[in-house]
């Protein structure tokens, strides 16, 4: 059967309306989908910036609390060596310290050393405040002598432990000990290593941690001269310098004059003093970065609602995901919820 002309337009037109009406209604579904997704998203976004602040100022909080056990410590540590002193000032300046008396000291300094040494109390061997990046520090045995003036010249070779690091000096006859700093010195910066003279006499080694292997590992020296006998190879161990209150016990066991042992408390009192102020400023700044997240931590009642209801939904809905979800959530939270009990 032949199709007459007139009915061919009608045909055509009827596609085309259905084309139409397919492509509205993906259109329609797309847009639909799109508000959809941005009802969803909007809710999801307050809830990160809600558990982001709450994160937040659980670590700022745990970072307080540590700074705080800090404070203490060292206020402690201060009042300790005050009560010595004030033992200490009821005695003749002059006056050896009794047996009796050295033990009972002894004895309190050993609990004192026994706070700032513990891990929790912020400090390193010398009473200082730890930093994350602090330079290594090791001295000589007094035994050794490397800068006297000696009247033959001297050849020295070191050996720094398994780092393979190794340093050479040459000593000329009759050189001046400032000289022989000097040299010792610029071998050593090959090596990335400061090196000074204590008021001991005692040579210092500074490095960044990444060089320090060279100076805590043994030291093996050998050498032609009167320091080192040609031939037979010494080992060294570098030593930490001795705390302030290593020196104030060590002034105590050997029963020296009541003045020198409070020379030794006003060393360590003063670095306390130190330490106290640059602790008291880091509680200051963490004090004020917990002020400016609870004046942006406005969280309406609405937030606090999506949030509560998004986690009820996921709870009753049997999904495997949502387990972890949760989970996730209130690892986030935790931090939060000891600020708020403490």
């Amino acid at each position: 059967m032949l199709v007459q002309g007139s009915e061919k337009p009608t045909q055509i037109e009827s596609v085309k309306s259905s084309k139409a009406s397919v492509v509205e209604q993906k259109s329609s579904v797309s847009a639909s989908d799109v508000k959809q997704s941005a009802k969803n998203t909007a809710p999801e976004q307050g809830q990160v910036a809600v558990l982001s602040r709450w994160a937040k100022k659980g670590q700022l909080s745990q970072a307080m609390a540590q700074v705080e056990h800090r404070e203490m410590t060292i206020k402690q540590l201060y009042s300790g060596l005050e009560k010595l002193a004030q033992q200490l000032k009821s005695m003749p300046s002059s006056a050896p310290v009794s047996a009796l008396q050295s033990h009972s000291m002894t004895q309190q300094i050993t609990q004192l050393q026994q706070q700032a040494s513990a891990q929790s109390s912020g400090l390193n061997s010398q009473l200082k405040v730890q930093q994350p990046n602090a330079q290594v520090v090791r001295q000589l045995n007094s035994k050794v002598d490397l800068i006297s003036q000696r009247p033959h010249d001297e050849s020295i070779h070191l050996l720094l432990g398994r780092s393979g690091k190794a340093v050479h000096l040459q000593l000329p006859a009759n050189q001046s000990e400032a000289e022989n700093l000097n040299t010792i010195a610029e071998a050593f910066a090959k090596q990335q290593i400061n090196v000074e003279v204590n008021r001991d006499n005692r040579l210092l080694f500074t490095t960044s941690p990444e060089y320090s292997d060279a100076l805590k590992e043994n030291w093996v020296i050998t050498g032609q001269g009167v320091r080192v006998a040609a031939g037979n190879p010494i080992s060294l161990q570098l030593s930490e310098l001795a705390s302030p209150l290593d020196q104030l016990e060590e002034s105590v066991k050997k029963q020296q004059d009541v003045s020198a042992h409070l020379d030794f408390i006003n060393r360590a009192q003063r670095q306390l003093k130190a330490n106290l102020l640059q602790i008291q400023a880091q509680h200051r700044e963490l004090t004020a970065q917990l002020q400016q997240i609870e004046k942006s931590a406005d969280v309406s009642g609405e937030q606090m609602t999506q949030l509560s209801q998004s986690l009820k939904s996921k709870m009753l809905t049997p999904n495997v995901d949502n387990i972890a979800v949760i989970t996730a959530q209130a690892n986030m939270t935790r931090s939060m919820v000891k600020y708020a009990l403490a």
